[in-house]
This record gives structure tokens, sequence and C-alpha cells, in this order.
């Protein structure tokens, strides 16, 4: 009736918005290694060496390394649910190829989750993605292997979330599962998201990371 009070109601929708802080965001045309995307007044990353052989350059808006890696600077929250995507290519068939890390503690434990992405260049120029899970420091365990994938730049999201304790992985905007992660008690990066490339030389075009508590709120199945 005309004269009703009104009634509102409320949805959830599954599908919402990742509503989350910005960590960090390179994609090395509009912005550098050093910049400061988010204005908290410190660089996006921290770069290290991995090896004495070691090289890195920026050119046509591609970072190109070997053994080198970038690491989120600043520690991620206890039980916040992070997001990463990098857009990145193995374009050498030498060890080690582009390695993913996200650690990420849980709430009031002194345990972590920690999961790594590699992503390879084979022999017949086809790259193959394999998801791990680490079970002890620096001991990792395969969780899912995507072979066949194109020798070009791919783009790589993955979602760790504490609250459901899993890890999902798009690729190319493809869901490619969600995979239950172990807990572990001493991971080998604590707290950060590691980027890094292998022996060769790897490219990357895009390196974001973003973070949101996960109090009650599930982020799956929102890319």
């Amino acid at each position: 009736a005309l004269t009703a009070t009104p009634l509102h109601a409320g949805v959830d929708f599954a599908n919402r918005p990742f509503d989350a802080t910005h960590r960090a965001l390179t994609n090395f045309s509009d912005w550098s290694l050093t910049d400061d995307s988010n204005s908290d007044g410190t660089t996006d990353w921290i770069m290290s060496t991995t090896s004495s052989t070691s090289s890195s350059s920026v050119a046509s808006g591609l970072w190109t390394a070997s053994n080198r890696a970038l690491t989120l600077n600043g520690t991620i929250p206890a039980g916040s649910t992070v997001l990463s995507r990098v857009v990145c290519r193995d374009t050498s068939s030498t060890a080690g190829g582009v390695q993913i890390r996200v650690s990420v503690p849980t709430t009031g434990v002194s345990t972590h989750l920690s999961g790594l992405l590699t992503l390879e260049l084979q022999s017949d120029g086809t790259q193959t993605l394999t998801v791990s899970e680490e079970t002890g420091v620096g001991v990792f365990a395969r969780l899912a292997v995507s072979p066949q994938l194109s020798s070009g730049l791919q783009d790589i999201h993955c979602v760790m979330n504490p609250s459901s304790r899993t890890l999902h992985v798009w690729v190319n905007g493809v869901w490619m599962g969600a995979h239950r992660i172990s807990l572990v008690s001493s991971p080998s990066v604590t707290a950060t998201v590691q980027i890094q490339a292998g022996a060769g030389n790897c490219e990357f075009d895009r390196c974001e990371v973003s973070t949101q508590s996960s109090s009650g709120t599930s982020v799956e199945n929102t890319l």
C-alpha cells in the first residue's frame, strides 16, 4: 500500500569487488621499481640479489631480471587475505624460472600459510605453472601443475585466504583451482610477497599486491 512503512532489504553479493588496502603497484611503464604507489612514505618493493651473476634492467615497460628478487616493503598483518597479481614470463629454460611466494601469518598463533607459484619455460617453448605449499623451511610440496601455457606473458592472480586456509589461482582470467594450504611454523619468507627471477632471464610487466582484513569476509570468486 502507498501508505505502508517502506521495507528495506540488504543482500550480500558473493561476487562483490575486492575492497582492499593497496600495498604495491608497479607496471614498469608508469611506475618504477622505487616508486611509492600507495603514498605511505616508503617504496613498495625492496630489491635484492640472489646470486653473484644477477642482472636487472627496465626497458619498454618491462623489468628483465636474472637472480633478483622483489620483496614487499613492510609486513602483512596477521590474518589478512592477500591478493597478488604478476604479469610475467620465463624467457630462458635454465633453472629457476619466475617464483612468486606469498606468506601470511594466521591470527593469534605463531604459524603461517606459505605458497609458491613457479613459472618455467620448457624445451618445447611452452611454460608450466606449478603451485606448491611450504611444509618446512624451504621445503615445498607440489599441489598442482598447469602445463602447455604459451611462451608469452602470463597474467597470474592468486588469493591467499587465512580464514579458509586456501590458495586460489587464476591464469589469464581463467580459474585454475583452489588449494588447501597447511600451516607451517617457520616459512622461508615471513608475512610478505616475494617475486623472484631465477638463473635465466625473466620478464615482468606488472606486479601488484593488495590486502584485506579477513574478519568474516570471503573474497573467493571475486576476480
